[in-house]
């Protein structure tokens, strides 16, 4: 299955404004969105 990671700057910046800890990491699929704080890869990643 597709994976895609996404890294949300918006997030990032509005953290650093406001203080805040929202999730900045989106891991798409093509049947739903996870959002994170960190994320563990494994296996062969391009």
């Amino acid at each position: 299955m597709k994976t895609i990671v996404h890294v949300n700057q918006h997030k990032i910046r509005s953290n650093q404004k406001t203080g805040e800890r929202l999730p900045v990491l989106t891991v798409k699929t093509y049947c739903s969105n996870q959002y994170a704080h960190r994320v563990k890869i494994d296996g062969p990643v391009e």
